[in-house]
């Protein structure tokens, strides 16, 4: 309580504000930050959905920024939330960058458990789309994590060739289908990494 981590409010007691602060600070420590939420908003806003921006901590994914444009919805991929990497478009976007070896080490340590019917739960059927990503530049989630929602991941790397994260636009299946899905969705997310990768490397 003297540091305002934890708050009594009558009888009950929560966490404070004092972790806003915390995590903002852990958040401003990853390259290019800053460039990384602007070109996020300008994601969300073309698309019309909702966007994030994902890393890797332990094998596992970390949401660390997200944009919901005014027709977005708002999913389970909020700031801060964890998920299996096999699960999301971001995960396997950032996996498809690692050695096969980092791989089995951290399926070996988290498994491949299911979220819903749709999750891959087969290490060999896992390394064969991490191959598809790795040819296309681009992931992609239809239901794997939330039933109904759809997402589309690429990789972003900084200068030195080291994989930074994720940018992912996700929405509801009735809306990101077809062409928008495989195709439109998929382009713009590159060239905005694209961008981001000449500004980190070049600023």
């Amino acid at each position: 309580m003297k540091y305002d981590f934890v708050v009594k409010e009558g009888d009950e007691y929560r966490l404070g504000l004092r972790y806003l602060d915390l995590g903002a600070h852990v958040r401003a420590q990853i390259p290019g930050s800053s460039e990384i939420k602007h070109k996020l908003r300008d994601l969300a806003n073309e698309t019309g959905e909702s966007a994030q921006f994902a890393v890797e901590e332990r094998g596992r994914t970390v949401v660390l920024y997200r944009e919901v444009s005014h027709g977005g919805v708002y999913s389970r991929g909020r700031v801060g939330r964890r998920f299996h990497m096999h699960q999301t478009a971001a995960g396997k976007a950032i996996l498809s960058q690692y050695s096969d070896h980092w791989i089995h080490e951290i399926v070996d340590r988290h498994g491949l458990p299911e979220a819903t019917p749709h999750t891959i739960t087969d290490e060999s059927v896992l390394f064969d789309e991490l191959t598809e990503i790795r040819e296309r530049s681009v992931a992609f989630n239809s239901e794997e994590s939330t039933e109904g929602l759809r997402s589309v991941a690429v990789p972003v790397t900084g200068a030195e060739g080291d994989v930074l994260g994720a940018f992912a636009v996700a929405g509801p299946t009735h809306r990101i289908t077809g062409d928008r899905f495989e195709t439109e969705i998929p382009d713009l997310v590159r060239s905005i990494v694209n961008e981001l990768e000449l500004n980190l490397a070049y600023s």
